[in-house]
């Protein structure tokens, strides 16, 4: 799979044979909500479209896979800061069995979501994107087993 966005979009790869998904092209919103991030049309200059968040992902797929492609709208509702979740929340969620991480690899962890160093700052972005996808699997799940095989 192959997927070009400008501004905050993301896409995700679900495999109903493994029950997992994989965000591809996670945008990291560094410019604030209130800016796109990026615009097509005539919006820089008067005639150039704004392509500074640009970006070309790819993923590889199975037969079978779903691709989902979302909009930040979408994409807002599956990020545990804009759930009211916390990172210690989220580091203890994914340390259940079989969610994702083991205890081990938890990580001491913030209260909130500032983060106070550029490393910390990555750590968080990878933390939400595990639970994004972790979320995403079971809602995905949920869903097939109460109306059949997607």
């Amino acid at each position: 799979m192959v997927c070009g966005f400008v501004g905050h979009g993301v896409a995700y790869v679900y495999s109903p044979s493994s029950h997992t998904v994989i965000e591809v092209g996670s945008s990291f919103k560094q410019l604030g909500p209130g800016d796109p991030g990026g615009q097509l049309g005539p919006v820089v200059l008067g005639d150039c479209p704004d392509l500074r968040n640009l970006r070309l992902v790819s993923a590889p797929c199975q037969v079978d896979d779903y691709i989902i492609v979302c909009s930040d709208g979408v994409f807002n509702n599956l990020d545990p800061e804009y759930l009211g979740l916390t990172p210690k929340d989220i580091a203890s969620l994914l340390a259940k069995p079989g969610v994702g991480a083991s205890k081990s690899s938890v990580p001491d962890l913030p209260l909130t979501w500032r983060s106070e160093s550029l490393s910390q700052a990555n750590q968080l972005m990878e933390l939400k994107v595990k639970y994004r996808s972790a979320f995403l699997a079971k809602l995905l799940d949920a869903f097939s087993e109460k109306v059949g095989k997607l």
